[in-house]
């Protein structure tokens, strides 16, 4: 918020000539928000080494418990 306020306090002329300064001020909040999580970093981390475990993948057991449900009622007769 204090390097908001600064970078409107540093360029004034602009803010006082816009229609709607809160928005002019808004906009200059949100593009110093944007940027301070791109300069953090926060993704991915990489490493020299990759992990020894392999992971399990559960991810089989969604796709039966939806194919099950979807197969019996395809195989009902109509009435």
């Amino acid at each position: 918020m204090q390097n908001t306020l600064a970078a409107c306090y540093a360029s004034w002329d602009k803010v006082n000539k816009a229609r709607e300064r809160d928005a002019y001020v808004y906009r200059v909040l949100v593009n110093m928000h944007a940027r301070a999580d791109a300069d953090a970093g926060g993704g991915e981390q990489p490493t020299a080494d990759m992990p020894e475990d392999a992971v399990a993948d559960p991810t089989h057991q969604v796709d039966d418990a939806n194919a099950i449900p979807g197969g019996s009622r395809r195989s009902q007769p109509r009435q």
